[in-house]
This record gives structure tokens, sequence and C-alpha cells, in this order.
């Protein structure tokens, strides 16, 4: 059994007919049957039904002329085609809705002693409707951010999230945030949301999961925010020849730098003080601002340009890192001079 809706385009619900179904079975080659909603308007062998009862008409065949067969219809709407020729395989009928001027083509693509199919002429094919879907269909949407992505290690930072789901043709069925947010479901399809993502000290990562149904099938989806930290680095001049902790460092008004990588340029004017680097980056190479390469060595073996060692610091919430502290062997009277490490 075949279940046909048609329409204005000879495709779909005919419009103001909503319920103008036509259902064709068969019984062999003989008694195919059709079956006309009560409520519809037909136009059918030349007259007009707009009520489907016991009533007869002639059907239109496929070649336009008016054949002999009988359509009967009985109190139930049902339309009993009993052809003088047995339909074949390829055969087709029309039937044409009363007040438009569309054909409805149905074309018996076999008939066999237990079955006829039937279908619209264009009809599209299962294949067919899957690539149209795929053309028009629209994907959701979705972001998750931070209101600062980056800061310095062990220095609390207080964090907003926001994220915005535009679900499009998709079906969602979760959306949540980790790190204590939970579900956010509730906001969806209405724009921006900010909510608070607590305080870091250390890295920390916010990810948004989407589990929803696109074109049928069953997907789940993450995207992540991430606030990163960075461990201090320092440059500058100092009279101090060493440092024993974090403290000690920032006393000395050397230049923080918080940053993802190790290299630093720093000009300065140094009148009887040592050049400085504490840096995240065990042999790290230094040159002067000529680019001249200064030779880096052990600390204190008294022949290299700069000295190197390492230090575990605390930082503010307690974490401990380790950096390494690079000092020029001889302090240094300069003008506006520039050293660089990376």
């Amino acid at each position: 059994m075949s279940t046909i809706g048609l329409g204005t385009n000879n495709s779909g619900a005919l419009s103001g007919y909503e319920n103008s179904i036509i259902e064709v079975t068969g019984f062999g080659l003989f008694g195919n049957k059709a079956i006309l909603a009560q409520d519809s308007s037909w136009y059918i062998g030349g007259q007009v039904i707009t009520n489907p009862t016991d009533i007869e008409a002639t059907l239109i065949s496929s070649t336009g002329f008016i054949r002999s067969d009988r359509v009967l219809l009985d109190a139930f709407g049902e339309i009993s085609i009993q052809p003088g020729i047995p339909a074949l395989p390829g055969g087709k009928s029309l039937l044409r809705p009363y007040d438009r001027n569309y054909y409805v083509e149905l074309s018996v693509l076999h008939n066999d002693n237990d079955s006829v199919v039937v279908t619209p002429s264009n009809q599209f094919t299962d294949e067919q409707k899957t690539a149209l879907l795929a053309l028009i269909y629209q994907n959701s949407v979705s972001t998750i951010s931070l209101s600062t992505t980056t800061g310095e290690r062990g220095i609390s930072t207080a964090l907003n999230v926001s994220y915005n789901i535009q679900t499009k043709d998709d079906v969602f069925t979760s959306a949540s945030i980790n790190q204590g947010i939970g579900s956010v479901l509730a906001n969806i399809n209405t724009g921006t949301k900010t909510v608070s993502g607590g305080f870091a000290t250390q890295n920390k990562s916010f990810v948004l999961s989407l589990n929803y149904t696109r074109n049928g099938v069953a997907t789940t989806e993450t995207k992540t925010a991430t606030y990163t930290t960075y461990v201090p680095q320092f440059a500058g001049v100092s009279t101090e020849t060493d440092f024993a902790n974090l403290a000690a460092i920032i006393a000395a008004s050397l230049q923080k730098y918080v940053q993802a990588t190790p290299a630093i340029n720093k000009q300065s004017s140094p009148t009887a003080q040592y050049i400085w680097f504490v840096s995240t980056k065990n042999n790290a190479a230094i040159l002067d601002q000529n680019n001249f390469s200064q030779s880096v060595g052990t600390w204190g073996d008294g022949v290299s340009e700069f000295y190197r060692k390492s230090l575990v610091i605390t930082l503010a919430d307690g974490t401990t890192e380790t950096v390494y502290l690079y000092r020029s062997r001889q302090v240094k009277t300069l003008v506006n001079f520039t050293y660089k490490i990376s």
C-alpha cells in the first residue's frame, strides 16, 4: 500500500485541502482501488466530485482521452477502478484537483498478484530527499569564551564565562558547562549569556558539552575555552648579586613579563649595575643589541659573560615553580643598551 499526499505543485498537501489523500492498493491486475477524502474536491472524467458518495465518474487516461472504465464511489469515498484493460507496469492515470490547473500523475511502478505500488511521477527518492535536506539544513552554532584568557600563575583572577547556542535545525537534548556551572539548556536560542566561572590561580578549562540530533543522527559536540597562566619572568638591572626568592626579585624592581615565550628584549641604562634576567627557560641564549652572542656559564665560573643557575620560587597561591637566573659577570655602565634573551 502507498499513501500519497497531493499538492498544487504535484507534491505535498494541497493548500486548503490538506486531507485530500489518494490511497492506492492492488489485488492483482484488476480491482485497483483509490480513496478520496470526504472533504476533498476532484475533477474526474469531466465531473466535479465535491463530496465523494454514491456517484459514478469516468477516469481520464494518461493519453488524455476518455476511457470507458467506470469509477464507482461508495459512501466511504472509495473509488473502485475496474479497468477494461489491466494496468500494466509503467501505466499511468491522471487525477486533477477541480479548482487548480495541475494534474497529479500516478504512475504504476509494478503490478503483480498482490500489490500495486503507485507514486507521483515527481516524488523525490529517499536519496534525493536526503541530498536536498543537506543543501538547506542549517547546523547549530555555539560559542564559549572567557572574560580573560591569560594571567600570572599563582595570582587569583576572577573569570566570567560567556556562551551562545543557536540550535538552527538541530534538536538539542542537553547542553552543559563544567566547573560547577551545570546545565544551560534553558538558555539556548536566547543570545549570549554570561555566568561566573569563579576564580583561578592556575590553568582552568571550561567545556561546553552539547548533545543533539542532526538530520536524524545523534551527535555529541564539545567546545572549550581555557584560561592559561604563565610563570612570571623578569628583566632589568640591579646592584644585587643574587636572589633567594620571588620576593627579593620583586623588591629589586625588575620589569615583570607574563607571557608564553621566554624571549625578552630589554633596553636599560645601568650605572655600575648587573644585567639581570629571570627566565622560565634553561640554557637560554643571550645576545647584545649588536646581536653578538654572550657566553653563558655556570654560576660564578669567573669567565662567562653571564652566569646561570636555577631557583625554586613560591608563588602567591603557595605553589612552586622553577626559574633560571641569568646575571652578567660584571657590573655595567651603559646608556639605552639592549640585551636579548631567548
